[in-house]
């Protein structure tokens, strides 16, 4: 599939439900988890795969390819402004995501980067001791998706941010603009 057939089919729909996502405390999902797994028609590549796994291993409200400043972040947080970007070899350039990352950021956006070893890592790793027993240990990125939605409050069953009505409405005209935007 071609990019710009993922961003329009991803733009289509969030903007089914966006008012609905802003209105939602930002621990909480504002529609069905796994909607874009088989209706929303949102492709992610093998590591964007590999860290969605992890993604809903540590419970977070993230949604996949997100629209932001004209850009569609990997995952992300419209509510609590949290992204988590992937930094794989087929599709990152540094030399494009410094001013990518800077308009992301000037929406009020903390973006958190994975290099794309980081997303291809397993959720548990087994290894053995010295004296042949088995260990068994999350994953550098699991354990780091775990502490940014713990950080964020965005896990399940954390205590949600507070976002007031105003806040609410100004995301979701960013968020609609966004949208639009990237349909150019």
């Amino acid at each position: 599939m071609q990019p710009f057939e993922v961003q329009r089919r991803a733009a289509a729909f969030y903007s089914r439900f966006a008012r609905k996502v802003m209105s939602t405390p930002a621990n909480e999902w504002a529609t069905e988890a796994y909607a874009w797994d088989h209706d929303g028609g949102i492709w992610l590549s093998p590591i964007e795969q590999n860290l969605w796994s992890d993604i809903r291993t540590a419970d977070l409200v993230m949604y996949p390819q997100w629209p932001v400043a004209g850009f569609f972040v990997d995952f992300g947080n419209p509510v609590a402004r949290v992204a988590i970007e992937c930094d794989g070899k087929a599709y990152h350039d540094a030399a494009r995501d410094v001013p990518r990352q800077k308009a992301i950021e000037a929406k009020g956006w903390t973006v958190y980067r994975f290099p794309g070893w980081m997303c291809n890592q397993q959720e548990v790793i087994e290894h053995e001791d010295p004296f042949g027993r088995i260990k068994r240990e999350e994953s550098e990125c699991l354990t780091r998706i775990r502490s940014i939605g713990r950080h964020h409050r965005i896990a399940r069953g954390t205590q949600a941010p507070r976002n007031g009505p105003m806040h609410i409405e100004h995301g979701l005209s960013s968020m609609v603009e966004d949208i639009i935007g990237s349909w150019k």
